[in-house]
């Protein structure tokens, strides 16, 4: 079955995420006691120890050897027959594949401490892989876990997953001990009787107002299984199991066949659309239930775009100064409506459909740029706009475009065609002086300074 899974993995991709995986972990704390807290489909038992005492002091686990505790033989290396160890194993009818395991591990004083960790799945440890290198324990307290490994091990029904500890001091030394904590063995548990879905999830669907969504694609493949596969779409999402040929919604659920535990054809490929008959926004499940197996969901999501408008605004300009404008819009048929202006050019950005707009501001100066210096003066379901912030005697160019929309990101922009008008803003009066100062010196006092002259 380990062979199984990886080619599974192979079949789906670079991915190499199953959806009927589960996350699963053990994790001791070791702050009051030795036993373990799982989650998920797997079971563990309490720390073990071989030659070893442990004792709890300020929510840290402290272990020495057996005989006077906190007592160290001078050592050169890890003795094979004293160590700490800890054990995890899947749930019946479930597979483990262990991604993670980490640990804090240090000592309460002293330079002499080290320790070597393993994980393997025999009992003995006759086979085992080390996890680093000899650990030259310090007396600091890790932030994080200071022992880690990412092993992507596979642990198959009926065994057992360990990680042992062996430490050990190059002196003989009292009063020493090796503190332990957070250790976690974590991944992820898959059921002997599966279906799988090569995604959890597909991309947002977007539906024009009268035609169904473009289509997405993803496999479903089955291990152990030992009846039909049941696909039903949520609604207003559509399946296909002959590539687009006929679709089946969620009254009419897709049936795929088993042929010696697998889906027939595996990976069977299935075909999604949206096709909802409102605007707005849907989503949902699409279940794959078998009997025996647990269910599988994939996740899906769209938004139906508003009917989209046909008619323009007219757009006046009733009130024009050299920093600002007065712009009105009416008789476009959209229920709202977004205005960009844009300075000594024509406006060349539209809005994309299923896509609010953002910085909006009636203030030239302070609107977002959207691109190439079109910026948004006004949205909403209003009929005129004051624009501020112009700069004098400088033409403007106004488009304005109707939408229709109703609930979530289902803005229909009409980007065919838009109200479009120019004009420039007034010239303002200066004065300019030929001098920006007089300088008249020293004056005595009951004098006349000279005169001085600047022009206009």
């Amino acid at each position: 079955m380990n062979r199984i899974i990886k080619k599974l993995i192979l079949i789906f991709g670079i991915a190499g995420t199953l959806s009927a995986q589960n996350p699963s972990s053990s994790i001791w704390s070791l702050t009051a006691n030795q036993a373990a807290v799982i989650s998920g489909d797997v079971t563990a038992t309490d720390q073990s120890l071989s030659n070893m005492q442990v004792t709890y002091s300020s929510s840290v686990q402290r272990s020495s050897p057996t005989g006077t505790a906190g007592t160290w033989a001078a050592e050169a290396a890890e003795n094979s027959s004293r160590y700490m160890q800890f054990a995890v194993s899947p749930k019946t009818n479930f597979y483990f594949t262990v991604t993670s395991v980490s640990l804090k591990l240090y000592v309460n004083s002293g330079s002499g401490m080290r320790a070597t960790v393993y994980y393997s799945k025999d009992s003995t440890f006759t086979t085992k892989t080390q996890i680093g290198t000899t650990i030259t324990l310090s007396t600091a307290v890790p932030g994080t876990p200071n022992v880690t490994a990412s092993p992507n091990f596979d642990v198959n029904l009926g065994e057992v997953f360990y990680v042992r500890i062996y430490p050990w001091n190059i002196g003989a030394t009292t009063g020493k001990y090796v503190i332990t904590n957070n250790v976690n063995i974590s991944g992820t548990t898959l059921s002997a009787t599966s279906v799988l879905t090569s995604v959890n999830s597909l991309n947002q669907f977007v539906q024009s107002t009268n035609t169904p969504s473009a289509v997405q694609n993803y496999t479903v493949t089955g291990m152990g299984l030992t009846n039909s596969v049941i696909i039903t779409a949520p609604a207003n999402f559509e399946l296909s199991s002959d590539s687009g040929a006929t679709w089946n919604n969620s009254a009419s659920p897709l049936t795929l066949t088993v042929n010696n535990g697998s889906v027939s054809g595996q990976p069977f490929p299935i075909s999604v659309r949206m096709n909802s008959s409102a605007a707005g926004l849907d989503s949902g499940m699409i279940t794959h239930a078998s009997t025996g197996a647990p269910l599988t969901e994939v996740a899906v999501w769209g938004v139906r775009l508003a009917a989209e408008p046909s008619v323009v605004s007219s757009l006046t300009f009733p009130h024009v100064t050299g920093t600002s404008m007065t712009i009105n819009f009416t008789g476009g048929n959209g229920s709202k409506r977004i205005v960009v202006m844009r300075s000594e050019d024509s406006v060349n950005w539209v809005p994309t459909d299923g896509i609010p707009v953002g910085g909006v501001d009636s203030n030239f100066t302070i609107a977002t740029d959207q691109m190439n210096g079109n910026k948004i003066m006004y949205n909403g379901s209003g009929t005129a706009v004051t624009v501020i912030g112009l700069s004098s005697n400088v033409k403007y160019y106004v488009s304005v475009f109707e939408y229709n929309v109703a609930t979530g990101n289902s803005q229909n922009y009409f980007t065919s065609n838009s109200a479009k008008g120019t004009r420039t803003t007034n010239a303002v009066p200066t004065l300019s002086f030929s001098k920006e100062s007089l300088p008249f010196g020293m004056v005595v006092v009951n004098t006349t300074s000279p005169e001085l002259h600047y022009s206009i």
